[in-house]
């Protein structure tokens, strides 16, 4: 019965994975006091300007509107019956900037791409160059 029990935490140690942080959603950058920070997906671009400073580049890729319906009917009753009062409803729309920030990570190291969804960022990406120069971030 040991054993079984041995196995079965084994490779739930194994299956489960050990939190939400990893290389591919976060980027080091050297802080503008001593050490370095940590950005991460979701973070906003307050957040990387502070942590990482300017990017050495900045292009805005596009838009995406979103939307969305709803509706909405009121019922009236009246002596036991139902009958329908009213039906209104709306579209919402929003559009949010696309960009993407590129930051020179240095000398042998892969540049780095981010991109941000309004001011949230969405995803981080190796650049397929590596950078020049004193190394800022990895």
């Amino acid at each position: 019965m040991k054993t079984i029990f041995r196995l079965f935490f084994l490779l739930a140690l194994i299956i489960i994975p050990f939190g939400k942080i990893s290389a591919e959603n976060c980027m080091r950058c050297l802080g503008k006091s001593s050490g370095s920070v940590l950005l991460c997906e979701g973070d906003s671009k307050f957040d990387a300007m502070n942590k990482c400073g300017n990017p050495d580049f900045m292009d805005e890729t596009g838009t995406e509107t979103l939307g969305s319906f709803g509706s909405r009917t009121k019922w009236n009753t009246m002596w036991g019956t139902v009958s329908r009062k009213s039906t209104g409803g709306g579209f919402v729309e929003t559009t949010e900037r696309i960009e993407k920030w590129y930051y020179n990570c240095g000398y042998g190291s892969f540049s780095k791409i981010l991109t941000f969804r309004g001011s949230n960022l969405v995803s981080i990406e190796n650049s397929d160059e590596r950078g020049s120069g004193p190394q800022k971030c990895w």
